[in-house]
């Protein structure tokens, strides 16, 4: 049986777990409240404004603003656990991409070594990888996009959509982000979904490449074949994609 100290900590867990929410919430209801409570005092300002006969603003104010205390206390409490809830997001939200950017080095690292020591296999392990991927996720003729590049059937690694295109073009549409980057330090797979001509995802403005981080972007084609025989094209890169702070 839990002791009683273990059960309050695992209540002052959950309690900082789901604090945000927590906040939020009653953030919600002190408005609520506060509106309430505005509503409950207006008749009794209203009985003070007659019995003191108070005419002008000054009157009215220095009258009825007592009766009004109960609502701008819980008008306020509202926005202290507004602003609280936020902050904690906040907070999390930068430990989330510290972590983000520590595992994208770790694996920029890794890959790089990997690199050195294999040499060529390395080639021979990453097209294994992207071949293995392509059989894993059976292409289907009505998802594929016509890009009205060209016929020869690709697939975008990032984002798993298959689309018709033609490497020359992929190879332009690399070029031209590669000098974007030059002039404008950083590109986001959503500029890179739309040079191929595919969808932007909900995501794709958060990652992307840095020039000062990644250098240029290199493409990596593999060519393989899908689970029914078709010849597919999976474009990968020598770099992989990163949050962009």
């Amino acid at each position: 049986m839990a002791s009683f100290g273990n059960i309050l900590k695992n209540i002052g867990k959950g309690i900082s777990k789901y604090s945000p929410t927590i906040l939020a919430i009653s953030s919600s209801a002190l408005a609520a409240a506060s509106v309430a409570a505005a509503v409950y005092a207006t008749p009794k300002a209203l009985d003070a404004i007659e019995r003191d006969r108070a005419r002008t603003p000054k009157e009215v104010i220095r009258t009825t603003w007592k009766y009004y205390i109960p609502a701008v206390a819980l008008f306020s409490a509202s926005v202290v656990c507004t602003g609280s809830s936020i902050g904690i997001v906040n907070k999390r939200t930068s430990a989330l991409h510290a972590a983000v950017n520590i595992s994208e080095a770790s694996l920029a690292n890794y890959k790089l070594h990997t690199k050195k020591l294999l040499g060529e296999k390395e080639k021979i392990i990453r097209d294994g990888i992207n071949e293995d991927y392509v059989q894993d996720h059976p292409v289907k003729d009505d998802c594929v996009i016509d890009t009205g590049f060209g016929k020869t059937l690709c697939l975008e690694e990032t984002c798993g959509q298959y689309f018709y295109s033609d490497i020359d073009k992929i190879k332009s549409a690399i070029n031209r982000l590669n000098e974007r980057m030059l002039n404008y330090d950083y590109v986001t797979l959503n500029e890179l979904y739309s040079e191929y001509g595919i969808k932007e995802t909900s995501l794709g403005n958060d990652f992307g490449w840095d020039m000062s981080r990644d250098g240029l972007i290199e493409l990596r084609p593999t060519s393989c074949l899908t689970s029914n025989g078709r010849p597919c094209l999976v474009l990968d890169y020598d770099s992989s994609c990163h949050f962009i702070v």
